[in-house]
C-alpha cells in the first residue's frame, strides 16, 4: 500500500504505511521487511524533503539489516543509494568505495541490471571528477549489459550519458550520433523523461554545430515533452482527487436515499394517524378536539421553556467564548513578544559573530588584492573566516562548521577562539594547526567517549610566505583553487573533518592531516570556499550547481577590476532562481 501511494505521488500516506510496515516488521522480527521499509522511507525523504543526512541515516539502517541477514539481492540497492548521496555531497572517494562494494556483490550473484546501474553511477562520479576517459568507459560497460538483457530504457540512458561526455570534451558530432540512437529508443518505448534528456542534449549540440533548424526543432520538442512530464506527474494527483470525488458523491447519494426513506416512513405513519383520527372523530369528536387543544397548549408551553433554556445556554457559551478569545489574544501577544525577544537576541548574536571576523584593514595591508563574500543562510551562520599575520607570514582559514543558524553560530565562535589559542606565532605548520584544532574540538565538546555531540568543522587553512612566494596548504574536507593565466587548478583536502572522535557507524576515527606546498606567481589568485555556493539547488532541473560551473565563475570573477561580490551574488541568484538558499555562503579570494 505504501508503494502504491508513493507511485501516486501521495508521500504523506506512503510514509504512514511504510512506518506501519516497519513497526510490524519489528514485532515479527522480520529484518528483510524492516530493511525494505527503511530504504523506501529514505527515498521519499531524499526526493521530497531534500534531507540528504536524514535519508543517509535510513539507507545505512537498511544496509545494516540487509548485511546482518546476508540479503545479497538487496544489499547493492542500499549501497548505490548511499553512494548517490555521497556523490551529490562531493564526497567522491566514499561514493566510489560504496559503488565498488555494490559492483562486487552484484557480479557475484549475477544481477545484470544492478551491475549496469552501478556502472552508470561510477561513470557519473568520474564525470564529476572530470576524468572523462574513465566516465565514458563505465557508461559503455553499462550500455553493453543493458543491450544484453534487452533493457531498452537503460540502453537509452547509457547512450545519453556517453553523449554528455562527448559534449563536455567538445565532440558535438559524436554527441549527436549517440543521442539520436537514445532518442529513437526512448520514442519507441514511450519514455518521456528519456526523450526530454535526449532532446535537450541534441538541442545544445546541434547549436554547437550551427545546425540551427535541427536545434530549434529539438528545443521545441524538449519544451513540449517537459510539459507532458509535468502533466503526467500531475495525473496521479488528479486520479486521487477523482477517487475522493467519487467517494463523496456516493456518500451524498446514500445520505439523500436515507433521508427519502425517513420522509416516506413518516408520511406513511402520518397517513395512518389521520385515518385513525377520522374514525375517532365520528365517535369522540369533542373529546378528541379538547385533547388536541390541551396537547397543543402543553406543546407551546414546553417549547417556550425549551427556547428560554437554549437562550440562557447561548448567553453562557457566548461569555465563555469571549473569555477564551480574550485569553487567546493575551497568549498571542506573549508569543509575539517572546518571538521579538528571540529575534533581538539572535540579531545581537550576529553583531558578536561579525565582531570576531578579521578586520578588513589588516588583510588589506598584507594582500595586494582580496575580497570576501560572506552571506549566512540565517541571521547567524556556521561559516566563518579567520586571519593572523606575523611579518611576512600570514595564516588564513576558511571554515564550514556543522549546521547553520544558531547551532552553527555557536560552533563558529568556538572555532575562532580555538584558532586564536593555537596560532600564537609562525612556527607551526598548516598540518600541525589542524591536528591541534581537531584535538581541541574533541576536548571542548567531550567527544572522546562517543557522546551525542560529534560535530566538527570542514576547513581549508593556508600559511602564506610573502617573501618566498609560497603557500602551505592543509585541508579538512575543504580544498582550495589557484587561478593563474586563465587556468584553474584544484588542490584536494584530506577527507576527514576537524573534530568528532566517532563516525556515523560509531567507529572511533584516527586521523593525520597532510600539508602541500604551492609556489605562487605574481598574478596567482588563491580561492578558498565553503560548499554553500556550489551545492546550491537551482537551474532548470533543480540540481546543485556543481564544481564545473563554480570553477567557471571563479575564473571569471578574478578578471574583474571591481564589484566582485556583486558579480558572485548575481551569478548565485541567477542559478538559485525561486528556490531558497540552502546553506551559508563563504568565498575568499587572495592575491599576494
Amino acid at each position: 500500500i505504501g508503494t502504491i501511494y508513493s507511485d501516486m505521488g501521495n508521500n504523506p500516506m506512503a510514509l504512514q504505511y511504510f512506518h506501519k510496515a516497519l513497526k510490524l516488521g519489528e514485532i515479527l522480527n522480520d529484518r528483510s521487511r524492516q530493511a525494505f521499509a527503511f530504504h523506501e522511507i529514505g527515498i521519499i525523504v531524499l526526493d521530497y524533503e531534500k534531507d540528504e543526512e536524514k535519508a543517509l541515516d535510513y539507507f545505512f539502517k537498511s544496509l545494516q539489516l540487509r548485511e546482518e541477514i546476508n540479503e545479497k539481492i538487496a544489499i547493492p540497492g542500499s549501497l548505490i543509494s548511499i553512494a548517490e548521496i555521497y556523490k551529490n555531497q562531493k564526497k567522491y572517494e566514499e561514493s566510489i568505495l560504496f559503488l565498488n562494494r555494490a559492483l562486487e556483490i552484484s557480479q557475484e550473484i549475477g544481477e545484470k541490471k544492478r551491475i549496469s546501474k552501478t556502472f552508470l553511477e561510477m561513470g557519473s562520479v568520474y564525470y564529476e571528477l572530470k576524468d572523462y576517459q574513465q566516465a565514458i568507459e563505465y557508461f559503455k560497460k553499462a550500455k553493453e549489459i543493458n543491450e544484453f538483457i534487452d533493457y531498452k530504457m537503460g540502453v537509452a540512458l547509457s547512450l545519453n550519458k556517453i553523449a554528455l561526455v562527448h559534449e563536455k570534451i567538445n565532440q558535438p558530432k559524436k554527441a549527436v550520433f549517440n543521442t539520436k540512437k537514445a532518442f529513437e529508443i526512448s520514442n519507441k518505448i514511450g519514455d518521456l523523461k528519456g526523450i526530454e534528456m535526449s532532446t535537450n542534449i541534441l538541442y545544445r549540440n546541434h547549436k554547437k554545430l550551427n545546425q540551427i533548424t535541427n536545434a530549434l526543432k529539438m528545443y521545441e520538442l524538449n519544451v513540449l515533452i517537459k510539459d507532458s512530464i509535468i502533466n503526467q506527474d500531475n495525473l496521479q494527483s488528479v486520479i486521487s482527487q477523482q477517487y475522493q470525488y467519487e467517494y463523496e458523491k456516493k456518500s451524498l447519494a446514500d445520505s439523500i436515499r436515507h433521508q427519502d426513506e425517513i420522509i416516506i416512513h413518516q408520511a406513511e405513519v402520518k397517513a395512518e394517524q389521520e385515518e385513525s383520527k377520522r374514525q375517532r372523530v365520528i365517535l369522540y369528536g369533542v373529546i378528541v378536539l379538547l385533547g388536541l387543544i390541551v396537547s397543543f397548549s402543553v406543546y407551546l408551553y414546553s417549547r417556550f421553556r425549551l427556547i428560554r433554556r437554549q437562550r440562557n445556554l447561548i448567553n453562557e457559551q457566548k461569555k465563555t467564548v469571549d473569555k477564551a478569545f480574550g485569553e487567546l489574544g493575551a497568549e498571542k501577544k506573549k508569543v509575539e513578544s517572546k518571538n521579538k525577544q528571540i529575534i533581538t537576541s539572535i540579531n545581537y548574536a550576529k553583531k558578536i559573530q561579525t565582531a570576531i571576523l578579521p578586520e578588513e584593514e589588516l588583510m588589506r595591508k598584507y594582500f595586494s588584492e582580496h575580497f570576501v563574500l560572506f552571506k549566512p543562510k540565517d541571521i547567524v551562520g556556521g561559516d566563518f573566516y579567520w586571519y593572523r599575520s606575523f611579518g611576512d607570514i600570514a595564516v588564513i582559514a576558511c571554515v564550514d562548521c556543522t549546521g547553520h543558524g544558531v547551532p552553527g553560530g555557536f560552533m563558529s565562535m568556538m572555532g575562532s577562539l580555538l584558532l586564536d589559542k593555537i596560532v600564537q606565532n609562525k612556527k607551526l605548520t598548516s598540518a600541525e594547526i589542524l591536528d591541534q584544532l581537531n584535538s581541541e574540538i574533541i576536548r571542548v565538546l567531550k567527544q572522546e567517549t562517543g557522546g551525542e555531540i560529534q560535530d566538527g568543522m570542514d576547513l581549508s587553512l593556508c600559511i602564506i610566505d610573502k617573501q618566498k612566494k609560497a603557500l602551505h596548504f592543509s585541508g579538512a574536507r575543504n580544498g582550495i583553487y589557484v587561478v593563474e593565466e586563465n587556468e584553474i587548478k584544484s588542490y584536494k583536502a584530506d577527507m576527514l573533518p576537524a573534530g568528532g572522535s566517532f563516525s556515523k557507524k560509531s567507529k572511533e576515527m584516527s586521523r593525520e592531516f597532510t600539508s602541500q606546498t604551492i609556489p605562487l606567481k605574481e598574478n596567482s589568485w588563491v580561492m578558498m570556499y565553503s560548499d554553500g555556493f556550489p551545492d546550491q539547488l537551482g537551474g532548470d532541473r533543480m540540481m546543485s550547481m556543481g564544481n564545473v560551473k563554480f570553477e567557471e565563475i571563479l575564473q571569471k570573477v578574478v578578471t574583474l577590476k571591481k564589484d566582485k561580490n556583486e558579480f558572485l551574488m548575481n551569478e548565485f541568484n541567477s542559478w538559485k532562481g525561486p528556490f531558497p538558499q540552502v546553506d551559508d555562503l563563504l568565498i575568499i579570494g587572495l592575491r599576494v
